[in-house]
């Protein structure tokens, strides 16, 4: 009987911490799920975009630019110990709007004179990358931004126009060597 009533004991303890961890983790997906519906509201009203940007996937979503894809931000995967250095590069260019053509170029035009908006169209037939920087091994040489970011692969040339001539460097004494 002593020994049914600490198995029951433990069974009860266990029961007791599972519910404890299963509301805990309610919590927190109830959280998860928060962010993200905040996220989708910016994405959708364009927040942090420049108004040039604004004005161009306003116009892109309603099928005013023809071959619009989107800006290049969304496209992009940069790991998370790279993503300072990465959008300071990039600039302005990460609310660039991608096209798939050059059909939509003039269409993004009047929309930015209308708008009295500046903005970057980045008409994907258009793009060359650049010839690839040369440069000195270095024990500090993280590696040429280009490659470290993820992109589909239509979009590479747009990629390696942009950050192809980066080099990420674990610091400033790193880049001067490797730059002499």
């Amino acid at each position: 009987l002593q020994g049914q009533r600490q198995r029951r004991i433990k069974v009860e303890t266990s029961v007791k911490e599972l519910q404890e961890k299963s509301t805990a983790l309610s919590a927190e997906l109830a959280r998860l799920r928060a962010q993200i519906d905040v996220i989708e509201q910016a994405e959708q009203a364009l927040s942090g975009y420049a108004r040039g940007a604004q004005a161009l996937i306003q116009a892109a979503r309603q099928g005013s630019l023809k071959g619009a894809r989107g800006a290049l931000s969304s496209f992009l995967e940069v790991p998370v110990e790279l993503e300072t250095a990465i959008a300071a590069v990039l600039g302005e260019f990460l609310d660039s709007l991608v096209l798939d053509g050059e059909a939509g170029l003039e269409a993004g035009l009047s929309v930015l004179h209308q708008e009295n908006a500046r903005g970057i169209l980045l008409p994907l037939e258009s793009i060359s990358p650049p010839v690839e920087v040369a440069f000195k091994e270095d024990e500090h040489l993280i590696g040429v931004a280009s490659r470290m970011v993820q992109a589909p692969v239509e979009l590479r040339p747009v990629v390696e126009l942009l950050l192809g001539r980066t080099l990420v460097v674990q610091d400033r004494r790193a880049a001067r060597r490797i730059l002499d």
